[in-house]
């Protein structure tokens, strides 16, 4: 695990759930460009998770589109399938801070 800061457009609406622990949960896909914006060559994909009270910040302050600010822990997860005899990785991000990028040209 280690820490990452990046900028991206929020590209899934975040799904937010109460665990039976009570432990509040916000999940979304994240698109980071990594050359010119909107060029979908260069996009990196995360699954961004959000816990306690930052999943309640998210529900009700993010949106599918936004484009937003993060750092939090990135962690690589190998994968694969053994019926479709495919393998790869995700990148997820455990989100410690978001905020919306009011830099970003275009940004609500």
């Amino acid at each position: 695990m280690s820490e990452y800061s990046t900028r991206g457009l929020v590209a899934t609406t975040p799904r937010f759930m109460v665990l039976q622990d009570g432990v509040a949960l916000a999940n979304f896909r994240l698109a980071e460009w990594t050359g010119e914006p909107g060029d979908t060559k260069s996009l990196n994909w995360f699954s961004v998770v959000v816990r306690g009270e930052l999943a309640h910040q998210v529900r009700h302050a993010v949106t599918k589109g936004d484009k937003i600010l993060i750092q939090g822990d990135l962690v690589i997860r190998q994968w694969e399938y053994e019926t479709t005899r495919s393998s790869g990785s995700t990148a997820e991000l455990t989100a410690r801070n978001i905020g919306h990028d009011i830099g970003w040209a275009g940004t609500r």
